[in-house]
């Protein structure tokens, strides 16, 4: 299982809000289908927030784990099993992912992480 470390960056004149950012979770490869193409195998999570609150990196790492710990993977419109009666996540009522929107349709987010180049990020 990768170790996951969780950034968090205050507002600043472009963002009003804070910006927490995992880094670690495209270590390994999810465990996405083949027909999606090796794109789809290498994420990092990306949460935006009004709030800077103590319990959002754990959830992000809980999240980025997830996917190790169960050989499965996150996209769009994926739901999370939580317990058996289902617990809050957070102390949030939602959390939805989503493709980063905030870029145009032919615009494609590049993180370089060692010498591999990331191209997808959830929000």
């Amino acid at each position: 299982m990768p170790h996951i470390d969780v950034y968090r960056f205050p507002p600043n004149g472009k963002r009003d809000v804070f910006t927490f950012v995992t880094g670690g979770m495209s270590d390994l490869p999810m465990n996405a289908p083949s027909e999606l193409g090796a794109d789809y195998r290498r994420a990092e999570l990306v949460f935006y927030s009004k709030e800077n609150r103590d319990d959002y990196p754990e959830l992000l790492r809980r999240l980025a784990h997830f996917v190790h710990d169960n050989r499965t993977w996150l996209h769009w419109g994926h739901t999370m099993p939580n317990g058996q009666p289902p617990e809050p996540l957070s102390t949030q009522k939602g959390l939805i992912l989503y493709f980063s929107c905030h870029l145009s349709s032919n615009q494609i987010l590049r993180l370089v992480t060692g010498s591999r180049l990331m191209r997808n990020r959830y929000i």
